[in-house]
């Protein structure tokens, strides 16, 4: 039966909250990424507590104004807590409000302004993660209280850069993907003791192999591993890092160490939505569908509205399970949401072969091969890492039936 993601799976209760994107209210639109830094920084604080369900930013950031009230919170995102607010930036000063709200009873629970110069972002971060966290009144762990005033950096000029990076990485193309890895260039460059930037760097590596954006996807998961280590180094409580080292692991066939980092990453942040994403992946192409699919379904919790790659993992899943009609129906959801996911396309094709309709497959490929003439099988070898062979086999033969080049 497919999965039912509407509801979490049996996990002990946590009050679920929810972070929306603040509001810019300096003068200039291009300070916005600063303001998504700052909602983004909350949301990565709150995240590290395992006594909070907290839901993902690809979600909350569908809200980006900053106005919104709990009234207009979809039901299907199941919270507690709403945690809005608003920046500032002029000059050297910054203006930050912040207000907490039980949403079912739409009762304001706390609420604070925060004025202070600009080089004193990182204390004012760290004593909105404490108010609001009091006032949630959750019981910290001596290692929780340790993480949540930890920064990466003390350099407001290499966050700054590293909040660009994050803006511009998120964007998903290959482009954006190349300025993101300027910015975490510059961010290292001002602070060499940065460990997020460094995984900002091995991630932009690890997505150009992974996206077939580079001719050399070895090379480039090589300079992903060594950014990630890097970081590591410096910091190994930072989950990027074993995301990342997931990632790597599993375009290079280490099926093992793909899946331990995955869990590493879920570990260490427990509402780290990509990571559970990731370790459904991983499980997958291990061997392990059905682990997959449960991983999945903690993912698809903390990111209600989940992004089409979380849809993808799942007809991929499908397709190791023999539920050919499945998958290429799930990949036709992603397609819809996102026409120009070739790598859907792809899959969708090798799907609709092994169900029995090699003509849409026909069209599928040739559609792929509009938006990317040099594709062929050669080239996507690297792209289906399945420790099982034959299932590697399964995808690539799917695709030589549906006429895409050797």
């Amino acid at each position: 039966d497919v999965p039912d993601f509407s509801s979490p799976p049996p996990n002990p209760v946590r009050p679920a909250v929810a972070v929306i994107p603040f509001g810019n209210l300096g003068r200039i639109p291009q300070d916005d990424y600063f303001a998504d830094g700052i909602t983004a920084d909350l949301i990565t604080d709150l995240s590290k507590l395992k006594g909070l369900l907290v839901i993902a930013p690809q979600t909350t950031f569908a809200f980006r104004d900053g106005s919104a009230e709990p009234a207009s919170i979809p039901s299907d995102l199941d919270v507690d807590y709403l945690v809005a607010g608003s920046v500032q930036r002029l000059k050297n000063t910054l203006r930050i409000n912040v207000r907490l709200v039980e949403t079912r009873g739409r009762q304001a629970l706390w609420g604070e302004r925060y004025v202070g110069r600009l080089s004193d972002v990182f204390s004012t971060q760290d004593r909105i993660t404490t108010a609001v966290v009091a006032a949630l009144e959750i019981e910290l762990a001596p290692d929780e209280q340790k993480r949540l005033t930890s920064r990466s950096t003390a350099s407001i000029a290499a966050y700054d850069a590293y909040l660009r990076g994050l803006e511009a990485h998120g964007r998903r193309s290959e482009a954006q993907n190349r300025i993101a890895r300027r910015h975490f260039e510059e961010a290292v460059a001002l602070d060499p003791q940065f460990a997020g930037a460094y995984a900002g760097l091995a991630l932009t590596y690890s997505r150009e192999a992974i996206d077939g954006w580079t001719f050399n996807p070895s090379h480039s998961l090589e300079r992903a591993a060594q950014y990630a280590d890097k970081a590591a180094n410096i910091d190994s409580s930072l989950p990027q890092v074993h995301f990342v080292t997931g990632q790597v692991r599993l375009f290079q066939h280490r099926h093992t160490e793909a899946v331990s980092a995955a869990e590493r990453a879920t570990e260490v942040n427990p509402n780290y939505a990509d990571a559970f994403a990731l370790l459904a992946w991983t499980l997958n192409y291990a061997g392990r569908p059905e682990k997959a699919l449960l991983a999945l379904n903690m993912a698809m919790r903390l990111n209600p509205r989940p992004p089409a790659s979380y849809l993808e993992i799942l007809g991929e899943i499908y397709f190791a399970q023999g539920r050919y009609k499945d998958s290429a129906n799930t990949f036709q959801d992603v397609l819809a949401i996102n026409p120009a996911y070739l790598r859907a396309r792809l899959w969708n094709a090798a799907a609709l072969v092994r169900a029995g309709s090699r003509d849409l497959a026909e069209w599928e490929i040739d559609e792929a091969l509009v938006a990317s003439p040099q594709l062929s099988l050669a080239r996507l070898a690297f792209a289906f890492p399945f420790k099982d062979p034959r299932l590697q086999d399964a995808v690539l033969s799917a695709l030589r039936h549906a006429n895409l080049p050797d």
